[in-house]
């Protein structure tokens, strides 16, 4: 899997939105999760469906 990064566009819970942080490890060894625009909190990394590059 692809770590997402800040700007990347997802599909989360049938919403498409963009990633606003780098994934990173939740207090450094925990599980990768990022923070995901019109959504509150921390979200697993492996739950966004990253959209390719000519859908946007």
């Amino acid at each position: 899997m692809e770590k997402l990064k800040k700007g990347d566009k997802v599909v989360y819970e049938g919403v498409e939105t963009t990633c606003e942080s780098d994934a990173f490890h939740f207090f450094g060894t925990g599980p990768l999760v990022v923070e995901l625009e019109g959504f509150e909190g921390w979200v697993n990394a492996k739950l966004p469906e990253k959209l390719p590059f000519n859908e946007l």
